[in-house]
């Protein structure tokens, strides 16, 4: 059976906090691309951009879940990918003949995943991380690893896990 988190309270206010800001992350880029593909504008670079919202918006959820759980390895890549999300953000601001709008919803989701990198890069975390203790590896055999994503020790049982580990 997993063991649940014991987190600090510093430690799941930073987690909540993360949590609310990839969750604001992942709705604005979901909505532009609905409004993308209502108003029919599909120019290339406009489809890139927007999609890559959104497929960087459900990983970092996920990541960002697990990682409330005491995850490691989501909390690890959780860094990468709000980093490389920030970093991905300044190049449709820079380019000439984008609409507008596009660079704003950019310019959101970059200040959005800086403030998800800043509080997940924090050293308040590592410690609250790294006291997770891993379910027994019997179960699933000598190569089990904690952390993994395939280990059933290691998924949430039930959709309410994130609320009852944040509260």
């Amino acid at each position: 059976m997993r063991t649940r988190l014991d987190l600090q309270p510093h430690a799941r206010a930073a987690f909540r906090a993360a949590l609310a800001l990839v969750t604001s992350n992942f709705l604005v880029s979901v909505g532009t691309l609905l409004a993308v593909v209502l108003a029919r504008y599909h120019a290339v670079m406009v489809d890139l951009a927007v999609g890559g919202r959104v497929v960087g918006g459900v990983m970092s959820s996920t990541f960002a879940s697990r990682a409330a759980w005491g995850v490691q390895r989501a909390l690890r890549r959780l860094r990468v990918v709000a980093a490389i999300m920030t970093v991905t953000a300044v190049p449709p601001l820079l380019t000439p003949g984008l609409p507008d709008w596009l660079k704003m919803e950019q310019a959101t989701c970059g200040l959005l995943m800086l403030g998800v990198f800043l509080l997940v890069s924090g050293r308040h975390l590592r410690p609250a991380v790294a006291l997770t203790i891993p379910g027994p590896r019997s179960a699933h055999g000598a190569g089990a690893v904690p952390g993994d994503p395939a280990d059933p020790e290691e998924r949430p049982d039930d959709a309410g896990h994130l609320a009852r580990a944040l509260a």
